[in-house]
């Protein structure tokens, strides 16, 4: 027996619930900035030093951000966009000092390599601000340098594990 006409409403209403709530996982507080490099190419407005605001993380990759500019909106990679948005960039160092800062607590670092010896990822358990135990990989470059340089100072040693190519 098939569907009544409710029960599909019903269905139908709570898929678009959840398909709004996953957009808005990706919605953020709009940040400041302007466009480093010249994208006219795809809109005649979008030259060096356009001001614009990320207005969300692109589902296409965390290589890039959603940027609404004056007359166009599209996704442009991190790193031609300049943050320039005072408030985000004091949240911004704020966040990395409470982040070296929970690094004192860190219980294991391991360094994951592959089979020849290139970088994959950093794992760190630590313990953070509130007591809450943290266990995070990191891959990014900025930010990797920072957490090696900050186990470095705080004196806690790096385990190397290296990955096998099935991995």
């Amino acid at each position: 027996m098939g569907k009544s006409s409710m029960d599909m409403n019903n269905i139908y209403s709570i898929v678009k619930t959840a398909m709004e709530s996953s957009n808005q996982a990706n919605r953020i507080r709009p940040i400041k900035g302007i466009l480093k490099v010249n994208l006219t190419d795809y809109h005649p407005s979008l030259k060096a030093g356009t001001e614009g605001y990320i207005i969300a993380m692109s589902n296409r990759s965390d290589r890039f951000n959603v940027i609404r500019f004056p007359e166009v909106t599209l996704d442009v990679l991190c790193e031609s966009f300049q943050i320039t948005d005072d408030q985000y960039l004091r949240e911004r160092e704020e966040d990395k000092r409470k982040f070296r800062e929970n690094l004192k607590t860190t219980k294991k670092a391991t360094k994951f390599v592959g089979p020849r010896g290139g970088f994959k990822y950093l794992e760190i358990e630590y313990t953070d601000e509130k007591g809450v135990p943290v266990s995070c990989h990191i891959g990014s470059s900025d930010r990797l340098s920072e957490a090696l340089d900050a186990l470095k100072e705080h004196g806690i040693p790096i385990l190397e594990k290296k990955i096998s190519s099935g991995t």
